[in-house]
């Protein structure tokens, strides 16, 4: 479009017409048209809302995107509708397709008044108008157009450009890497000839190699400033070469420039972000659209996104792709949101299971259809009316709590409540329906696709575990709970929440766990055997030693809050509702309000669990699996350690880190000690 444009203002030079042609002149009506369709062009692919053809119509829409500025907007819709009444009123005195002011000043007054400026002073202050809509035209063309590259310049340091000096001596050039903090030099290096010439049998265009070499100067700048430039160049390295020689990427980069910057914060901050995105890089088209768009998203609206995107897929194995999509596109707003500090802790928890529960409702409205061969499962009343029969999906632990985090499993149960027999043209009893119903959520959730799975689901917590049906009646479950479960399982049920299910069988369900979980104080057997069976968790499972902590199971860990608030919920529980919380952090302020525990115990477990929750968070992120260990080189320790924001000044932050580290979880066991465990 900008060689375009030039073509058009050189034939214009030579006409002499380039200040006389209101429509494909300087600040005309092409510009604006041009500006719109820009940006359609990079944008509406995504977002079909944006296929306007009506120009004013098609500015509206980009301001309410946020892809232009409210001032951009008012200014090219008011030049618009001005050079539009100015052509209007020049043909309708000529009588034919004409888009050029008149030379003559006499014909130039008659189209001011034309226009509506009538008095004496009509063409000066016509002419004023004119030239202040052209030059605000420009001025917003030009800057889509035009600075970008003038910027670019300017942005980039001058030694860079040496790196990607042909003739630069490949050992001077590790050497200067060494000293831009890059550990692995001869990987570095052959990543940044990539970089330079591309990726090896990607055949770039010429278009694209020319775009790559106009950003690449700033991409190993943003890298040289990232917290871990080996792993931000390893990734950078691994983005272009999934790209391949797809130009659009490259101009996409190219035309955003905080998406080029938070693409690099993105590779050196986060190995499970960053594999999401060198996956799926068409998602990069989504972050530019959402640059500017607002970051905290409420469960109604991710619901109605991923309702939309769902009902235009047109099969079965679409919507499969389209709900892994979604959740890799969330995943990277949540995780970059956290990354920059727009995120609490807690705000990421809400958006990580909110995204959890909406994806796992999507899944049983899609499991619901393919298995619509049976009908749906039915009971009789006891006048003999068919009813029908409902499921209820219980969240467990940290879903229950409200309290994902990223690569947490989900764990369920799944309660139905009536026995019975559908009604479609092949009947089958309802609990072999909802075990069908169980089993295919399960692998719409989890089936590895093209696009990746979409979570992992974890039914072990389920009446006796694997041992016992995918599927549990209502029935079976509150009698297993009132005879058979034991003392563990009753600890897990503090955590039960329903996340699906008609309002009569939650209601239902929630009363079984309130019978269960606060039917009865719990006793000093109760207290001791969740003493017992945190020591055997600390033993078998931390496996801690000098150095090297698990900061989920090991001592002082996250286990140590969760097991005080649980076993101080089963022994006050019973008469006090304000600790009936499945969230810990809720549950420590109400027994804490409470007085259930000294103001000392409550802020020892309130800031400790607060600390390990964003240590687990930052382990998480970075790392491309679930990671609650804390150990290793110094190097890796500071590296951390700066992710965590400790001070950069310091020799080791590592070090202040795992002095931290050694003082929460001290004053977390001394706690745990007075409060659920022997004296140590």
């Amino acid at each position: 479009m900008m060689a375009m444009k030039k073509k058009i203002d050189a034939s214009l030079a030579r006409e002499r017409e380039g200040e006389y042609n209101i429509k494909l002149g300087r600040g005309g009506i092409r510009e604006i048209e041009f500006f719109i369709q820009a940006l359609q062009l990079v944008y509406a692919g995504k977002n079909p809302g944006l296929r306007e053809r009506n120009s004013l119509t098609a500015l509206a829409t980009l301001k309410n995107a946020r892809l232009s500025p409210e001032e951009d907007y008012q200014a090219l819709t008011e030049a618009y509708r001005f050079l539009r009444t100015v052509e209007h009123r020049i043909q309708v005195v000529q009588e034919r397709q004409t888009h050029s002011l008149p030379r003559k000043e006499e014909e130039f007054t008659a189209l001011a008044r034309r226009c509506g400026f009538l008095r004496s002073n009509g063409a000066e202050r016509f002419r004023r108008t004119l030239e202040d809509h052209r030059g605000n035209v420009s001025a917003i063309y030009g800057g889509l157009f035009f600075e970008r590259d003038q910027k670019l310049q300017g942005e980039v340091s001058p030694e860079v450009y040496v790196f990607f000096d042909h003739r630069a001596d490949p050992d001077l050039v590790k050497d200067m890497l060494a000293e831009r903090r890059f550990e692995k030099v001869d990987t570095a290096y052959d990543n940044l000839i990539i970089l330079r010439d591309g990726p090896p049998r990607a055949n770039l265009t010429e278009r694209a190699r020319r775009i790559l070499e106009r950003i690449a100067p700033l991409l190993l700048q943003e890298i040289f400033a990232s917290p871990d430039p080996d792993m931000a160049l390893t990734n950078l390295e691994r983005f272009l070469s999934a790209v391949g020689s797809r130009s659009t990427f490259y101009a996409l980069l190219a035309e955003n420039r905080e998406v080029l910057k938070l693409l690099i914060s993105l590779f050196g901050i986060s190995e499970f972000l960053s594999k999401i995105l060198i996956g799926h890089p068409e998602i990069l088209d989504s972050m530019v659209a959402k640059t500017y768009a607002s970051s905290f998203k409420a469960r109604e609206v991710m619901a109605e996104e991923l309702s939309a995107m769902l009902e235009r897929a047109e099969d079965f194995e679409e919507r499969l792709d389209v709900l892994r999509s979604y959740r890799h596109e969330e995943f990277l707003r949540i995780g970059m949101n956290d990354i920059y500090g727009k995120f609490g802790q807690s705000e990421i928890a809400t958006q990580l299971t909110s995204l959890a529960e909406v994806c796992l409702d999507a899944a049983h409205r899609i499991a619901t259809a393919e298995l619509a061969r049976f009908g749906t499962p039915t009971w009789q009343d006891p006048e003999g009316k068919t009813c029908d029969a409902s499921l209820a999906i219980l969240a467990m632990g940290k879903m229950g709590g409200g309290e994902l985090n990223y690569h947490s499993d989900l764990d369920i149960i799944y309660i139905y409540d009536h026995q019975g027999v559908t009604n479609g043209e092949k009947q089958i009893t309802n609990h072999e329906y909802f075990a069908k119903l169980g089993q295919k959520i399960i692998s719409i959730l989890t089936m590895q696709t093209r696009e990746g799975y979409v979570y992992k689901i974890d039914t072990r917590l389920r009446p006796s575990g694997n041992a016992g049906p995918l599927v549990t009646s209502l029935g079976s479950f509150r009698d297993y709970h009132r005879t058979e479960s034991q003392v563990w399982e009753r600890q897990a049920m503090t955590k039960a929440r329903v996340v699906l299910g008609s309002a009569d069988i939650m209601e239902a369900v929630e009363e079984v766990i309130r019978q269960t979980v606060y039917g009865s104080m719990a006793d000093e057997g109760v207290r001791a055997e969740i003493h017992r069976l945190r020591m055997r968790m600390e033993n078998e499972i931390a496996r801690e030693s000098a150095g090297s902590y698990n900061i989920k199971t090991g001592r002082g860990g996250m286990v140590d809050v969760e097991f005080i608030v649980q076993y101080l919920q089963l022994v006050h529980g019973h008469d006090q509702e304000e600790i009936r919380s499945q969230n810990t952090l809720q549950a420590l302020k109400g027994l804490h309000n409470r007085g259930i525990f000294s103001e000392a115990q409550g802020s020892v477990l309130l800031n400790g669990y607060k600390f390990l929750r964003r240590l687990e968070n930052r382990l998480r992120i970075i790392h491309d699996y679930s990671m609650n260990d804390l150990g290793g080189t110094r190097n890796y320790l500071n590296k951390l350690a700066l992710r965590l924001g400790y001070d950069p000044k310091l020799r080791n932050p590592g070090d202040a880190l795992m002095q931290e580290y050694q003082s929460v979880t001290d004053a977390v066991r001394r706690v745990y000690s007075q409060i659920l465990g022997e004296a140590e």
